[in-house]
């Protein structure tokens, strides 16, 4: 096996966009749609190379602060509420400001519903611009029909809301039927995620980070998960080390448990924190999020097909019962049966909606029924028992 991983930043942070813009599909890729315009404008109104490339990735991430899908469709409004748009802003920049690599974005993030002002900078002025064209097009028209109606209703604000410079570049960009041609294709990916120069392939440490703040979003959304992905790295970390790994392979085996949730951002809050057993209906929504999962670290680069496993096989079952791929005991490693172990190990001993935590000897009883049932790896199991009070507590 390969531990060699070339992750991309641009197609990271497009797995981000991606991820965020699952929840509702009107709105899925709006952040790659965004930045494709965003590009295109910055590109038009002469930004130099570096200043171009941190308005690109700017736009990828500007709506993290988004928590929930009420929200996110409130914002979708030409003018929405100013105290939504400022909590979205701030939450964005806060989330921004807790990495090590990412903190120049985060500045743009904060700004990018900014009111035009003389001394309002250029990238978070084009990310406004660009926001609120790519939700004026409707998606399910010719989108060259379209393109008198969405310059006007952006000029109806030149030098109030829309920068003058940016409005009269973006009208002007306008007239150009490929730009509006690359947004109804797809072909706008290309231009974001395969753009050479905006290749940089990210470190350990850069990857770790970035998925650092993946598993701060998605267990935002919902209090009882508020700490599922980081609880799940500490532990995959430690069994790890105990089973003897190499150190970057258990710093992979934590970056994969760190994003092993990530496909939850395409569902919506009202199933993560339903405070009862799911209907037959939303169970099958909560199950699309470990396909997602796989698809969107698929995005991230070469190098990753191990932790793609590893983080998006943790609801399959050695009996092919799990999902989303109905995969058997010999199509998974054992380092796949950890993580699922694991993850139904950090799941009952976390709070939940519907109860408190179980106690060791509650989560041993259940564990051993799955390992009955067929669906975990028993000697998993008894090792994870066996280190069970380190793993809830592992300073101790």
């Amino acid at each position: 096996m390969s531990l060699t991983i070339k992750a991309d930043v641009t197609k990271t942070l497009s797995a981000v966009a991606a991820a965020c813009d699952l929840v509702d599909r009107r709105l899925q890729n709006h952040g790659e749609r965004v930045a494709y315009i965003a590009q295109q404008i910055g590109s038009h109104i002469g930004l130099d190379k570096e200043r171009l490339n941190l308005l690109t990735l700017s736009s990828l991430v500007h709506d993290i602060g988004i928590v929930t899908t009420r929200e996110k469709l409130e914002l979708a409004d030409f003018n929405p509420d100013s105290a939504i748009v400022s909590r979205h802003a701030k939450r964005g920049y806060d989330l921004l400001m807790t990495t090590r690599y990412l903190q120049a974005l985060a500045q743009p993030v904060l700004e990018h519903h900014e009111h035009y002002r003389e001394d309002l900078d250029l990238i978070p002025a084009i990310i406004f611009v660009a926001d609120r064209v790519e939700l004026l097009l409707h998606r399910d028209e010719y989108y060259l029909w379209q393109t008198d109606r969405v310059v006007q209703r952006v000029r109806d604000h030149i030098g109030t809301i829309f920068h003058p410079e940016v409005v009269e570049c973006f009208a002007d960009l306008a007239q150009k039927p490929s730009l509006w041609l690359d947004l109804q294709t797809g072909n706008y990916v290309k231009a974001i995620r395969d753009n050479p120069d905006m290749m940089h392939v990210l470190s350990m440490e850069e990857l770790e980070d970035i998925a650092e703040l993946f598993a701060t979003i998605v267990d935002s959304k919902s209090p009882f998960t508020a700490t599922h992905s980081s609880g799940l790295a500490a532990k995959a970390a430690i069994m790890a080390e105990k089973l003897g790994m190499e150190p970057l392979k258990v710093r992979q085996m934590r970056l994969a448990a760190l994003l092993h949730d990530i496909g939850k951002l395409a569902v919506p809050e009202e199933i993560l924190v339903a405070p009862r057993k799911l209907t037959r209906e939303e169970f099958a929504v909560m199950q699309q999020h470990t396909y997602h999962t796989y698809y969107l670290i698929g995005m991230l680069g070469d190098g990753l097909e191990s932790i793609q496993r590893w983080a998006a096989y943790h609801h399959e079952r050695l009996d092919g019962s799990g999902y989303p791929f109905g995969l058997t005991g010999d199509q998974l490693d054992m380092e796949c049966r950890l993580m699922a172990v694991l993850d139904v190990f950090q799941a009952l001993t976390e709070d939940r909606p519907y109860r408190s935590p179980l106690s060791l000897e509650e989560t041993g009883a259940i564990l051993r029924k799955e390992v009955q049932a067929g669906h975990l790896d028993g000697d998993l199991v008894d090792l994870i028992m066996k280190h069970g009070e380190e793993l809830i507590n592992p300073a101790s």
